[in-house]
């Protein structure tokens, strides 16, 4: 008995650490597409930057909505649910705000690349800090911020 919950236990530790850098990964991928839209602004390029976020944001949010499913209790899930969906709305009107103001002094081209660029640089760096977490390098640091 023992045993079996140990195994899946293990199985589950292991899962969450896919999906989470699963879910890095393809917000990586997203922010590839928007950088590519950017970096080669045109309208044949527009199509293939939606196809490469196409791919990368249903990677992303499946992730994400697989580990809201298996961490919360099935008593929660509604408010689970919720907050997620309303922290999402909020920061999507947020951001359209944000961007429309910038956009009188910036132009389009570069806001969407070097929103790319900053949505694969936090993917990667997340990326990192997870497998140093799990890493026995971990404890070659003398101060062990990642607590």
């Amino acid at each position: 008995m023992l045993r079996s919950s140990l195994r899946i236990w293990c199985f589950h530790f292991s899962l969450k650490d896919f999906l989470s850098t699963t879910m890095s990964w393809g917000a990586a991928i997203w922010g590839s597409g928007i950088a590519y839209y950017g970096f080669f602004y045109g309208v044949g390029h527009f199509f293939i930057g939606c196809i490469i976020v196409g791919i990368g944001m249903p990677v992303a949010s499946l992730a994400r909505v697989f580990i809201i499913q298996s961490d919360v209790p099935e008593e929660k899930m509604g408010r689970a649910f919720s907050t997620n969906a309303v922290l999402l709305y909020a920061s999507n009107t947020l951001s359209l705000m944000l961007y429309g103001l910038l956009s009188t002094y910036i132009p389009i081209r570069w806001l969407m690349f070097t929103s790319g660029v900053m949505i694969v640089t936090g993917s990667i760096i997340l990326t990192t800090v997870h497998f140093i977490k799990l890493s026995k390098l971990r404890r070659r640091f003398l101060i062990d911020s990642f607590k």
